[in-house]
């Protein structure tokens, strides 16, 4: 009877060894699984970072460019925009002074020569 209990022991022991095997075995693949999953998170979050920032630096260029464009259309309506007020400043200037002369009567100019005066 007592070789029959240490026959079973040893079958039982072979048994929970091969099951601790078994066991060992799968955390081994799930460990490996779970690091080739990881790695595959990892470098696809990477990747999507990646084209993130590419796309942010397409973008800043772009914005860039709109800036610069509309930067030039402000310059160039900034000047226009200067060059007729100079011009409506010298004909308001001009028209003051025809006006002071005519008052004074210093000087006599005909009507021909103040409508050409004018159209400058």
């Amino acid at each position: 009877m007592e070789e029959d209990f240490e026959s079973f022991m040893k079958s039982q022991l072979r048994t929970l060894k091969n099951q601790m095997k078994i066991i060992k075995d799968y955390i081994n693949r799930y460990e490996e699984r779970s690091f080739r999953l990881r790695r595959t998170i990892t470098n696809e979050l990477i990747d999507a970072l990646i084209k993130r920032f590419e796309r942010n630096e397409e973008l800043i260029q772009e914005l860039n460019e709109r800036l610069e464009s509309l930067s030039l259309k402000l310059h160039e309506n900034l000047s226009q925009s200067v060059k007729e007020l100079r011009e409506e400043i010298s004909e308001a200037e001009l028209s003051k002074a025809i006006s002071k002369i005519f008052e004074e009567k210093k000087i006599k100019v005909s009507s021909k020569a103040l409508e050409e005066l004018k159209k400058i």
